[in-house]
């Protein structure tokens, strides 16, 4: 279990307020329920909504990560959303949800709500892939589970290290885990080409898993698995590297392109990638 680590206002007696001249930039908001429809965003500094996005927080709503907007008011007594115009309009395409929990703060115009926006924005953080992993994994999610089960049985890890058993293509293998024999046969074989060599890379295994149904009978073809093996992970993941510089985009079938490449090579009769 992960400890909390905080840092002390103050050590040693000393205030930093007054040391290092700290400024606030303005003063605490007020926290209030705002009928959704009372909410605007100003589209002068705030970027145009993706849909697919906002639909995907509306059908799958939560109070816990909706948290508050961040709410300026102007002169004119309208309120602008200057941080959670992805969580309002998904609220706006839900009849269930009448209010919104928004901290009001005093505005002194649009130019100010940028600079605030600027701020709440740059500031944070993302979160890590494999923190994202963690979490989903701890809510019992169904792909995470399953995936998990896999990483178990070959002794890996999903930690930020460097080791050779560390699993940071997380994003990928969800991905991946959508056909589940799929991921079976691919991850299997992945871990253990790659086992006490080398990391498993993303790139290593979404140009394997399209090769596993992209490529006659895939990695049940045990000439084909052979030679993947002969050649090794290293060379196999340089290899779809290199095809997705000549092709100047990556893609799962870039990097089966480049794997397949590599496994032709001074082979009479070619595998070929459909």
């Amino acid at each position: 279990m992960r400890e909390s680590v905080h840092l002390k206002e103050n050590v040693g007696g000393a205030d930093k307020i007054e040391r290092y001249s700290w400024i606030a930039r303005d003063t605490p908001g007020e926290m209030l329920w705002i009928p959704k429809e009372n909410l605007l965003v100003d589209h002068l500094y705030q970027r145009q909504p993706v849909v697919t996005k906002v639909r995907r927080i509306a059908s799958k709503w939560t109070w816990g990560a909706c948290g508050v907007l961040l709410v300026a008011k102007r002169s004119n007594n309208k309120l602008y959303i200057y941080d959670g115009q992805y969580r309002w309009n998904a609220a706006m395409l839900r009849s269930d949800i009448e209010k919104m929990p928004c901290i009001i703060f005093p505005s002194l115009g649009s130019e100010m709500e940028a600079i605030a926006f600027y701020i709440a924005n740059t500031d944070r953080k993302s979160v890590a892939a494999t923190d994202k992993f963690r979490a989903l994994l701890h809510g019992k999610d169904s792909d995470a589970v399953f995936i998990d089960g896999y990483i178990q049985k070959w002794n890996l890890t999903y930690n930020d290290d460097e080791s050779a058993n560390a699993i940071r293509c997380v994003n990928a293998l969800q991905i991946i885990a959508k056909d589940r024999v799929n991921f079976a046969k691919v991850f299997d074989f992945t871990a253990n080409l790659c086992k006490d060599i080398c990391q498993i890379t993303s790139t290593l295994i979404k140009g394997l898993s399209y090769i596993n149904t992209h490529c006659g009978a895939g990695l049940a073809d045990t000439k084909l698995a052979k030679r993947l093996i002969d050649i090794g992970p290293k060379e196999l993941t340089l290899a779809a590297s290199r095809q997705r510089a000549m092709q100047g985009a990556g893609g799962e079938r870039v990097f089966a392109l480049g794997i397949i490449e590599r496994v032709n090579k001074n082979l009479q009769y070619k595998f070929i990638v459909m």
